[in-house]
């Protein structure tokens, strides 16, 4: 190699260039590690933006703007920011920061509240009721789907879902409605506003991520968009 080549070959890379990089030298150091750490202090309901690619452009308005009906919604604000930009390169992440007590306060509109349950061993249950979106990536067979999903992958049927709870919260008493037109599970067929009902639910009952969702919700609160082996789920609580 020539002697400039040389040189730059002993260089060691910064970690703001790094993405990417393999030593090929070991043990000589190929990648500084410089760690850096700077914190804020945020408020209770904050919402922290990740973003990469295209949506790194969207401004602070435009962010705030565009998720504004998801304020608890996370999954369903970072969705939403990356359907404001056009093309492939996109990506988006949010985090949103609360405290423990904020567990199970909700701030939702909907039918009236059906009264707690408690479980005989102490424990707390809650009353949901759900839209399911299957796709045609699911692998898990569900005696309880009333007909195979539409959407080809689950990216599909998060935007369908995003779709539908957009409606929900602008017009929250259209539920049993959208529930039958859109859900793929045979709950949406039950009698009248039983449309969409899972009935009393305790924990250790459901798949960790909708326990989790379900747990965080208020009464008449809809939740976030779930995903498990069933599906894509939309939530809300009434008891």
């Amino acid at each position: 190699a020539l002697p400039r080549q040389e040189a730059l070959r002993l260089q060691s890379l910064s970690m703001s260039r790094a993405l990417g990089v393999r030593d090929m030298r070991f043990p000589a150091p190929v990648v500084v590690m410089r760690p850096e750490s700077v914190s804020w202090q945020v408020q209770r309901g904050t919402r922290v933006a990740l973003l990469c690619g295209a949506t790194a452009a969207l401004t602070d308005q435009q962010l705030t703007k565009s998720s504004a009906a998801f304020k608890r919604c996370p999954r369903a604000s970072a969705l939403r920011w990356c359907q404001e930009m056009p093309g492939n390169s996109v990506m988006a992440a949010c985090l949103r920061c609360e405290t423990k007590g904020e567990e199970g306060q909700g701030h939702g509109t909907g039918p009236p509240a059906k009264k707690q349950k408690t479980q005989q061993g102490g424990g707390r249950s809650i009353f949901l009721r759900h839209v399911l979106f299957k796709h045609q990536q699911l692998r898990v067979m569900d005696p309880a789907a009333r007909r195979e999903g539409a959407a080809r992958s689950s990216g599909e049927a998060e935007a369908k879902a995003l779709q539908v709870l957009q409606r929900l919260h602008a017009e929250p008493n259209s539920f049993v409605k959208l529930c039958r037109e859109h859900s793929d599970c045979a709950s949406a067929e039950q009698p009248g506003t039983l449309a969409g009902h899972m009935g009393w639910v305790a924990r250790g009952e459901q798949e960790p991520a909708m326990e989790e969702a379900s747990f965080a919700l208020g009464l008449n609160e809809f939740g976030d968009l779930v995903v498990t082996s069933r599906g894509v789920h939309l939530i809300q609580r009434i008891g």
